[in-house]
């Protein structure tokens, strides 16, 4: 089984949410993939576990959490995992409070949906602890979409040559 990787951390502002959809969409687009409804989804299970860690994380953009929000312990990675079949995104921070699906929201909260989303577009959803060069402490929450066919624009799974007379 042939896999690719590729991975970003990101200082956990609200922004870093738009620059971690862009990163997922220019990623999946180098690897082949064209699929809008795909390209949609990720980037909403992108958007939903970002913001989670974020929110856990609390930090926000004041001017005394700068050293904090720049330190290598407060950054959150988001990684890419293309195996054959399947797409893992994983989103790391430091928290340690594990996530959870809420049985009841309220039809006027704002918040709380977020896991649910991810679950209902997922093939899988789950969270582990950090091992190879990430931080010990904290969480990956992670989740396994079906990757559709590939299509390439350009370059070898492209458009065939057409003849010339």
């Amino acid at each position: 089984m042939a896999f690719q990787s590729e991975s970003l951390a990101l200082v956990p502002l609200p922004g870093a949410v738009r620059v971690g959809r862009q990163y997922t969409r220019a990623t999946l687009r180098g690897w082949g993939y064209r699929d809008e409804r795909f390209e949609s989804d990720v980037e909403l299970v992108v958007s939903e576990l970002l913001t989670n860690s974020i929110q856990a994380l609390g930090v926000t953009p004041e001017p005394h959490h700068t050293t904090t929000l720049l330190s290598k312990q407060s950054l959150i990675r988001i990684t890419l995992i293309k195996t054959d079949e399947t797409l893992r995104i994983e989103v790391w921070d430091p928290a340690p409070r594990m996530p959870r699906i809420r049985d009841r929201v309220s039809a006027d909260s704002i918040t709380g949906r977020g896991l649910e989303i991810v679950d209902a577009i997922a093939e899988s959803v789950g969270w582990r602890a950090p091992y190879d060069d990430l931080p010990l402490e904290g969480k990956v929450v992670f989740a396994i979409l079906a990757l559709p066919e590939r299509h390439c624009e350009n370059g070898p799974q492209g458009d065939r040559f057409t003849r010339v007379p």
